[in-house]
């Protein structure tokens, strides 16, 4: 993985980072579980645990705000998938996109070794960040604004040895998944 992982429009040097993730932004998280594993092969589902409020990191459009989401992880062949229900009333970029464009593909993942030169070409480029925060395994996240026609935004993951650890555990799970057990049983905690 490269020491850098910037996109061509916001820094003078490119290089190319690993799409390893697709996320769906959907309205019922167990039926589309169900769905996506019938028609991606994607599984067994891990249910990530919500963050508490009060250690919630997650900064959305400037303001700190909680998640607001349920999420769940699994992987077809190499690529993880990510669905993420809103909470109803919740103020979310997972929200704001199913209130204008609807449920389906969100952002397109990419996974990033050397986060803070990512940040620093994102801050010398002026790009809006349109949500950071960490995920429960203490890697960082950025958000920010996909390409147009399709818009869907780009989301760029730290990898980190805890990361790495738990995306080897997930994909080794669905090599010997039996395609009937929709989510896992084991506590992620």
């Amino acid at each position: 993985m490269s020491s850098q992982c910037i996109r061509n429009d916001f820094a003078p040097s490119v290089v190319d980072c690993p799409l390893i993730q697709l996320c769906f932004v959907v309205e019922n998280l167990e039926q589309a579980m169900a769905q996506f594993s019938l028609l991606a092969g994607a599984g067994p589902w891990f249910i990530l645990p919500r963050i508490p409020t009060d250690l919630d990191s997650t900064v959305y459009r400037g303001v700190p705000t909680p998640m607001g989401a349920r999420i769940a992880l699994a992987y077809a062949g190499n690529l993880m998938y990510e669905l993420v229900c809103p909470d109803q009333g919740s103020s979310s970029i997972f929200k704001e996109w199913a209130d204008i464009r609807g449920y389906g593909l969100h952002h397109l993942g990419y996974a990033v070794s050397e986060f803070d030169a990512l940040m620093a070409s994102m801050e010398s480029g002026a790009v809006q960040l349109l949500t950071t925060s960490t995920t429960p395994r203490g890697a960082r996240v950025v958000m920010i604004q996909g390409e147009e026609p399709e818009g869907v935004l780009a989301e760029y993951i730290e990898i980190i040895p805890a990361s790495r650890d738990f995306y080897s555990f997930m994909r080794k799970q669905s090599l010997c998944w039996d395609r009937q057990t929709l989510i896992f049983a084991k506590s992620l905690e």
